[in-house]
């Protein structure tokens, strides 16, 4: 990874929404998994 990529990964995991997003890691990863085995929650219901 070029050092300008590192700083900007750096640079978001300092703002608000990027600790949200490592503070719910965890979370994100299982809702992505569950969305992997069984689809959309609802999606029987979309109309797209």
């Amino acid at each position: 990874m070029k050092e300008s990529q590192k700083q900007i990964k750096l640079e978001k995991q300092q703002t608000p929404e990027g600790q949200w997003q490592k503070d719910n890691a965890d979370a994100l990863r299982s809702l992505n998994e569950y969305v992997r085995k069984h689809g959309l929650p609802l999606e029987k219901h979309r109309q797209f």
